[in-house]
């Protein structure tokens, strides 16, 4: 009478549970980041965020190639949708500011500042050979 050939309706909402919780994982995927911001690495990487949302979307794939139903393919676009908009967020917040600098040859003003053992380095002992180079590392903050 149970042919395995054929789809039951005990194993479409297993599949569908499975891409409810592929969605929810993808969807909480941002959680993942805001708990490892204390690790500099995955901070700046969003490892955990990605691992999240990449594991949420393959259980949302495993249960769309079982399940084909529109409810099922609805989630997916959803999934989908989510991913972009996380892509594109985390592209645009971790971008730098826009800082504004010097043109090339620009006139620096007198100034004394710490060199690399923080001893005072007046601008003016640095050009009075020739022209000197000021490079600001901006490091990560």
């Amino acid at each position: 009478m149970n042919d395995p050939n054929t789809s039951t309706s005990v194993q479409s909402p297993r599949r569908f549970g499975l891409a409810l919780g592929g969605m929810a994982l993808a969807l909480g995927s941002p959680v993942l980041w805001v708990l490892t911001l204390s690790n500099g690495f995955l901070q700046r990487t969003g490892l955990a965020m990605w691992a999240g949302a990449a594991a949420g979307t393959i259980l949302v794939a495993a249960a769309v190639r079982r399940d084909r139903r529109l409810r099922t393919r609805v989630v997916a676009g959803v999934d989908a949708a989510w991913i972009l908009l996380l892509a594109a967020g985390f592209i645009w917040g971790t971008r730098l500011p826009a800082a504004p600098g010097f043109a090339a040859a620009t006139q620096v003003p007198a100034l004394t500042l710490p060199d690399h053992q923080g001893r005072p380095t007046a601008m003016t002992d640095l050009t009075a050979h020739g022209a000197a180079l000021l490079v600001f590392y901006r490091g990560h903050w």
